[in-house]
């Protein structure tokens, strides 16, 4: 498994994840990757950095309802799911004294619309939210988080 510290990924073993999640404060997210009708990506800057919108799993709420809810959230886009599992990131970050390990699950998502024009939540630090082309959406998550980096090496769009 790939596990993401600040700028940093590293291959740990699945028995050392397990470990960590033991010892740590584990927290599940979701998210999603939304592709417009020409084949275009979603992106979101979120404090200054090029990220994909995603969230915290509310009690009773599975992985792929978070997606879709955070997404509309923080883009106001509806999305559907696309066939297929999410891809799996691990990270982990020290937040008020204590390590936390995040596990989040990563939706390729549709919307049924061209170009259907996103609406970034600002109060989630979210200050653009564009459509982009295959090629930039790419370029711009190799040069974001570990995970987003892991996740653009893996996906097309």
């Amino acid at each position: 498994m790939k596990l993401c510290y600040k700028r940093i990924t590293l291959t740990v073993p699945v028995g050392l994840l397990r470990w960590l999640k033991g010892r740590m404060d584990y927290r599940r997210a979701a998210g999603g990757a939304p592709v417009d009708a020409d084949g275009r990506g979603l992106l979101i800057c979120r404090h200054g950095c090029w990220d994909l919108p995603k969230g915290h799993v509310e009690a009773g709420e599975s992985l792929r309802q978070t997606a879709l809810r955070e997404v509309e959230e923080e883009t106001g886009l509806a999305c559907r799911l696309a066939a297929g599992p999410p891809l799996k990131t691990y990270h982990i970050y020290r937040l008020f004294g204590r390590w936390h390990l995040k596990q989040t699950a990563w939706f390729h998502l549709h919307t049924p619309l061209r170009s259907p024009e996103p609406a970034p939540q600002h109060e989630e630090g979210i200050s653009r939210a564009e459509w982009v082309d295959a090629e930039l959406w790419h370029r711009r998550l190799a040069r974001s988080y570990g995970t987003l980096r892991q996740l653009s090496r893996q996906w097309t769009l």
